[in-house]
């Protein structure tokens, strides 16, 4: 099944039509209703983007009101950067499970160790995943927010990676910016195609057989044969 963000929404506003349908109870548990409000948030940001997206739209998708979405994130931006701190989090947390074999393999197996902590990143966080595309796009502060506190030491690490791996002759002459670029291009395909995807073939593009193709074609695509 498809994520929620990725269906064929087209209408804007809150999509519930019961906003109160969380209960009195909720109050009383602050964590359900931030966790809530951050559902709400991926479905209205991935769906309109950042300037569509409305903060009360989202409290009437989250079922609470302004003021205690205001309590909880203080501003659009802040929510946005929660969701992007979520992200990025994670991401460190797959690289940190490998940690071990990370350090002392070689760069391709370590590249390879990189791509598939994006690939498992995507299939956990496919709407926020679309949330970074639609960033990447255009210039904006959010970017360069992203690119100081996040993108920028990865974005080191695996064109370090890429040299490393040239100069033993098991990644694919070019440009390493040009390859960096074209491995993010390839993970988002699934976001960025979405509804195309699933119109065409009435399967999930964010199923794990999907997801194995893409690792599998990024792998094709950077790594020479001789390192298969």
């Amino acid at each position: 099944m498809l994520p929620v963000s990725q269906m064929h929404i087209k209408k804007t506003g809150p999509t519930s039509k019961n906003p109160s349908r969380a209960g009195p109870a909720t109050k009383r548990q602050p964590h359900i209703v931030r966790e809530r409000i951050l559902a709400a948030a991926r479905v209205h940001f991935t769906r309109d983007g950042f300037k569509g997206a409305r903060m009360r739209w989202i409290a009437a998708e989250a079922g609470v009101t302004s003021q205690l979405l205001v309590h909880h994130f203080k501003s659009k931006e802040g929510l946005w950067r929660t969701l992007m701190i979520e992200f990025f989090t994670e991401y460190d947390a797959l690289e940190e499970r490998h940690r071990e074999s990370y350090s002392e393999g070689t760069a391709v197996e370590r590249l390879r160790i990189e791509i598939k902590a994006a690939i498992r990143l995507l299939l956990k966080f496919p709407d926020t995943h679309k949330m970074f595309t639609q960033e990447a796009g255009q210039p904006s502060s959010r970017l360069q927010w992203l690119i100081e506190n996040y993108v920028s030491k990865h974005f080191e690490l695996i064109c370090n990676l890429l040299r490393q791996g040239q100069a033993g002759g098991f990644v694919r002459p070019g440009d390493p910016v040009t390859l960096y670029t074209m491995i993010l291009a390839m993970l988002n395909a699934p976001c960025a195609f979405s509804a195309l995807h699933h119109t065409l073939d009435d399967s999930d593009p964010f199923s794990a057989d999907v997801i194995e193709q893409i690792e599998q074609i990024i792998n094709d695509v950077i790594f020479v044969s001789r390192c298969d």
